[in-house]
């Protein structure tokens, strides 16, 4: 794909994206039951097909990670916040400004843009930055109830003063096993790629 044939836009990104949300109004949510959808199963380690439930939907607003905040206009859904994406990254690749990586299975490219208004807090953090005698409180648990990742944990911690952003931070893949690209969004934490997940703490 050297540029768009498929949209971006489509009920698996949405669906991911939403995981990414705080919050969604009810005409959004019925609008996604029932749509087909891709998964991954990380016990399988592939994508599976299914269509979006309920519980689907529940569990995805439910995940712990880096949230949009509630109703901030022009991206009040994963839907809107897409088209956003699709024409920034319809841009990118008409001026030869995305930068492949190439991995074993995939290709990625990640970039950043500013938001005309802050759309999220900064609560991904190295647990290094966490106090020493803050550290105690820190919980591992269960990242989502998703199907597919019933066995993904992460760091959290409370009552931790954060900062806000305006930047938007976007990580677009080719997977061999999917006929589009896949997006993944979120409020930009500017973490260091090198620390592994052991090493962040979400603040909820």
């Amino acid at each position: 794909m050297n540029t768009l044939e498929s949209s971006i836009i489509n009920p698996t990104n949405e669906f991911h994206v939403l995981r990414h949300f705080k919050f969604v109004n009810n005409s959004y949510k019925k609008m996604l039951i029932n749509q087909p959808y891709w998964y991954y199963n990380y016990t399988q380690k592939k994508f599976l097909f299914s269509k979006i439930s309920q519980n689907d939907v529940t569990n995805a607003l439910e995940t712990v990670g880096t949230k949009f905040e509630k109703n901030i206009s022009g991206i009040e859904n994963p839907n809107k916040l897409l088209k956003i994406i699709e024409q920034k990254f319809q841009e990118l690749l008409s001026t030869n400004k995305i930068h492949w990586i190439d991995s074993s299975e995939n290709k990625i490219a990640e970039f950043r843009f500013n938001y005309k208004i802050n759309i999220g807090k900064i609560n991904c953090l190295p647990i290094e930055q966490i106090p020493k005698a803050n550290r105690r409180a820190i919980e591992c648990v269960l990242r989502s109830n998703c199907i597919g990742e019933n066995n993904i944990t992460v760091n959290t911690i409370s009552e931790i003063e954060l900062s806000y952003t305006k930047t938007i931070f976007v990580e677009v893949k080719k997977i061999k096993q999917l006929p589009f690209y896949l997006v993944t969004t979120f409020p930009d934490c500017s973490v260091p790629n090198n620390l592994s997940d052991d090493e962040l703490v979400f603040v909820i």
